[in-house]
């Protein structure tokens, strides 16, 4: 099951433009990037306005054909997002390394600093 990630069909009334033509830009997927809900995923610029792009659903990107400076219009998918894909162990495990590192890094500092 996938979920499509559209550009808007219907900009904010004080936003409407006589163009329905936008630029993307600021993306930050790739085709089988992982992302999860409400991830910025591109902006697109409009003549009135700059659209944050989020992710509908969490999942891996598929089917993303366009790349940065392209022209979109109101309503056009730009990828999907596949629903059922999960995300390796792997990478949840980048989120951990950090803190982790610090801790350690915090009680060799210390036992350094009372032994001198």
């Amino acid at each position: 099951m996938s979920a499509k990630v559209r550009i808007p069909s219907d900009p904010p009334e004080q936003f409407r433009t006589s163009s329905d033509e936008g630029t993307l830009f600021g993306v930050r997927i790739k085709n089988n990037s992982f992302v999860k809900t409400d991830d910025v995923i591109f902006e697109v610029e409009f003549e009135k306005f700059i659209a944050e792009i989020v992710a509908p659903n969490n999942g891996r990107i598929k089917n993303l054909t366009y790349s940065e400076g392209d022209k979109v219009n109101h309503g056009e998918v730009i990828c999907e997002i596949d629903v059922t894909a999960k995300r390796p162990w792997y990478l949840n495990l980048q989120k951990l390394t950090v803190p982790f590192l610090a801790f350690w890094t915090g009680v060799a500092l210390t036992i350094l600093i009372i032994s001198v």
